[in-house]
């Protein structure tokens, strides 16, 4: 059943407190968590606010794709923020949540997790398999008195589910799975922390963020097929430029393409 009331969580505010972020709204199931946030900021919630959800009936990925989790395997989260920069620099926070949840999940004892580029957690070692996923998305309404935001919502796969369809298990894998041994509200909180602390980089340093962002990334120096509207690229991921999009250098002629948007699988290294 879909719950359209939040609970508060006293507890988790207070392990936020003095970040800027806040308060914590709970549910036990909702649609998205991402909507849910996105209509709280039209109608004016301040920045900093986070909803986070058991389970989702309707959670979004990237590309229309659904992320499904079984009840208390993962952790289901959004956080709305209005940044104090040019609007050109907000779609950097899924950059931003991207560093805080590989530093979250390294720190928790997942060695190896790393970034796929735009905005998965996996783990190389096991396939590059998916840890977590990460959807922002940009709202503006004439009618929003604080004048637009940004809501980012993570999807983390935290305790293997007791069934899980081999299809899945192909393509995912938990932080339990990997060493990490971290509960859902622990990594809430150090999500939020990092990614407060990351926000205020697009703020006032933006170059600094994107090299953390490289830093961390799986995707570059790899070969990489990268699915567009009407068109395939192949090419090597050569870099993350100033607007946060990956630069490829195409395979059939060598020139450096930037890429705003697409599905992006790693290739194995091929001889050509």
């Amino acid at each position: 059943m879909e719950l359209d009331v939040p609970t508060d969580r006293p507890d988790l505010d207070a392990r936020l407190a003095g970040s800027g972020f806040g308060p914590v709204q709970s549910f036990e199931a909702i649609g998205s968590t991402n909507t849910w946030l996105a209509d709280q900021a039209r109608r004016g919630a301040r920045t900093g606010m986070i909803a986070t959800a058991g389970e989702q009936t309707a959670g979004r990925g990237r590309l229309g794709r659904t992320w499904i989790a079984p009840t208390g395997s993962a952790l289901l989260m959004s956080v709305l923020v209005r940044p104090s920069a040019p609007i050109d620099r907000w779609p950097l926070a899924a950059l931003a949540m991207g560093i805080a949840a590989v530093d979250a999940a390294t720190a928790a004892g997942a060695k190896g997790a790393r970034l796929k580029w735009p905005n998965d957690l996996i783990f190389p070692g096991r396939d590059d398999r998916k840890i977590a996923g990460i959807l922002a998305e940009l709202v503006t309404n004439a009618k929003d008195p604080e004048g637009g935001a940004v809501v980012v919502g993570i999807g983390t796969n935290v305790n293997r589910p007791p069934e899980v369809d081999p299809e899945v298990t192909a393509r995912a894998i938990w932080l339990d799975d990997v060493g990490a041994n971290i509960s859902s509200d622990d990594l809430l909180v150090e999500y939020v922390l990092g990614f407060a602390r990351r926000v205020r980089q697009i703020e006032a340093d933006p170059s600094s963020l994107l090299e953390d962002y490289r830093n961390r990334c799986s995707t570059l120096d790899r070969d990489v097929r990268v699915e567009l509207p009407g068109s395939v690229l192949l090419g090597t991921a050569v870099d993350i430029d100033e607007s946060g999009r990956l630069v490829v250098r195409a395979h059939h002629d060598g020139v450096a393409v930037a890429v705003s948007a697409g599905d992006v699988i790693h290739v194995r290294p091929a001889s050509r």
